[in-house]
């Protein structure tokens, strides 16, 4: 009797910490209010992906509610970098990070190399915030791979420890990177259960009823 007062215990409490508890992912950090920041969550997301494949997959992160980081001032920018502390230089011949920024190139304002001196030739965050903080490397935008017939149009962030983030404009199919960041408005994790709890949650309760109904049918009949 003690050992089955046990097992009906042991189910009770999984399939109520399964069903009650937030699932908590140390790998996206908060940019606080309280701290300055917008409340918004990131990752660092380590992935060998072209932009346009960073862009998908992080718009199908938990739920479908990410999207490429969109860094419009100075001080997101300085919390991105100290907060991802990571040096790609070692694992690519390319220190960059995919992030949001992209050229519209049906913009009116299109230009190439798309400078702030010509109005920023039609980049554009994915979404769809205000264009109006920068942090090109020197000599950046250049467009330099038109050269070889590709036209750099996508946005990526320098890693090594000596560039704090500058910027530069990449090809968005010819080149893959090793990492990208996203960004959620939000908690992503404890908006919507991911699939893989709401399994757990329901095995939980299976084996708690199957426990209930065991213990049921060896209570003496009267």
């Amino acid at each position: 009797m003690k050992l089955r007062k046990n097992k009906l215990y042991c189910a009770v409490t999984l399939s109520l910490t399964l069903i009650l508890s937030p699932k908590v992912y140390s790998h996206t950090n908060e940019w606080k209010v309280e701290d300055g920041g917008n409340g918004h969550f990131y990752e660092f997301v380590y992935a060998e992906t072209t932009w346009s494949e960073a862009k998908t997959n992080a718009s199908q992160l938990y739920n479908n509610t990410g999207y490429l980081a969109a860094i419009t001032s100075q001080t997101e920018q300085d919390w991105i970098c100290s907060t991802f502390e990571i040096d790609l230089s070692s694992v690519s011949p390319f220190y960059y990070t995919w992030i949001g920024g992209y050229q519209d190139l049906n913009d009116p304002n299109y230009t190439e190399p798309g400078n702030p001196a010509q109005n920023h030739g039609g980049w554009k965050w994915v979404t769809g915030e205000t264009w109006d903080f920068t942090d090109w490397a020197a000599t950046e935008p250049n467009n330099w791979l038109y050269l070889g017939g590709y036209t750099e149009n996508v946005l990526v962030m320098s890693t090594n420890a000596e560039s704090n983030g500058e910027w530069n404009d990449f090809p968005a199919e010819m080149v893959t990177l090793p990492a990208y960041i996203a960004e959620w408005n939000s908690n992503p994790v404890t908006a919507v259960p991911e699939p893989s709890a709401i399994f757990l949650s329901f095995m939980g309760c299976c084996t708690l009823f199957h426990q209930i109904k065991k213990s049921a049918s060896r209570i003496p009949k009267r």
